[in-house]
């Protein structure tokens, strides 16, 4: 665990991706490394048929209120852990994605929650968590949703 350095940690602004990222910064001030959180504004199939539908204005919102939630959790993540985390905002596929940029940034772990579906919920709606585990080119460590749950709002 002591090369736990450079950590990417995932976040799709979910109770899971909040306690996903704060055990991130747990491992990054018990070694000393470093966080990247990482959002994926998904640019797939839904987006792609959305910004048929939708006028240039909303997906611009869309985008505007994922960089807002970006920055309210970094200003947590600088209050547990400060000077350990940056934060990145990139389209496309996220489990896709998130493996492009763990190996491109020479990444030694990736942290990130999981919803934890089962059954035919996880069959419709995937699991991000489990492509990524396939694909990573380094450790992932899945988090579970706990229930001591918290709030990170935008200012």
């Amino acid at each position: 665990m002591a090369g736990w350095k450079r950590i990417l940690c995932p976040v799709d602004f979910s109770d899971s991706s909040r306690h996903g990222m704060m055990e991130a910064l747990e491992i990054a001030r018990r070694y000393a490394g470093q966080v990247v959180l990482l959002h994926v504004l998904e640019q797939g199939w839904s987006m792609a048929r959305a910004d048929l539908l939708a006028p240039p204005e909303f997906v611009n919102k869309l985008r505007d209120g994922a960089l807002a939630d970006l920055a309210a959790w970094r200003k947590v993540a600088e209050e547990f852990a400060p000077g350990m985390a940056v934060t990145e905002m990139i389209g496309g596929h996220p489990a896709t994605e998130i493996a492009r940029v763990a190996k491109e940034g020479g990444f030694d772990l990736i942290v990130m929650g999981t919803h934890g579906r089962r059954g035919l919920r996880r069959l419709v709606l995937g699991s991000v968590a489990e492509e990524v585990v396939r694909s990573a080119p380094c450790s992932v460590l899945t988090v579970r949703n706990r229930h001591d749950e918290f709030e990170v709002k935008p200012d």
